[in-house]
């Protein structure tokens, strides 16, 4: 059991399961209720279609959707900024792992 567990623990609990219904509830209610503006729906789905990110026209002309594997730390997909942004991120994760690792060592070591 977890040592400074006490009665608290289950109002937590409580709290969060309370949380964790109300957000169910309102995912129920937006699959259930009915499409009031169709035509607004339809117009809003072509134009997140146009807004995606396509690949250079291939030989037969088309422009297909770039992959979910593309690297987009050496692949320029979206632009400069947007690799630059991946690569900040990467960046971080290293920095964090290296951060943690040794924050392990002082801990274990020291």
């Amino acid at each position: 059991y977890f040592k400074y567990a006490g009665p608290w623990m289950k109002y937590v609990g409580y709290a969060l399961a309370a949380i964790v219904v109300l957000v169910v509830l309102w995912v129920l209610d937006m699959i259930i209720r009915p499409c009031t503006n169709e035509q607004g729906l339809e117009h809003g789905l072509a134009a997140r279609e146009k807004m995606k990110l396509h690949m250079p026209k291939d030989s037969e002309g088309e422009r297909n959707l770039w992959p979910l594997t593309t690297n987009l730390m050496t692949k320029l997909v979206a632009g400069p900024g947007m690799m630059l942004h991946f690569n900040f991120q990467a960046a971080l994760v290293v920095w964090a792992l290296f951060v943690a690792s040794v924050w392990m060592c002082l801990s274990k070591f020291v």
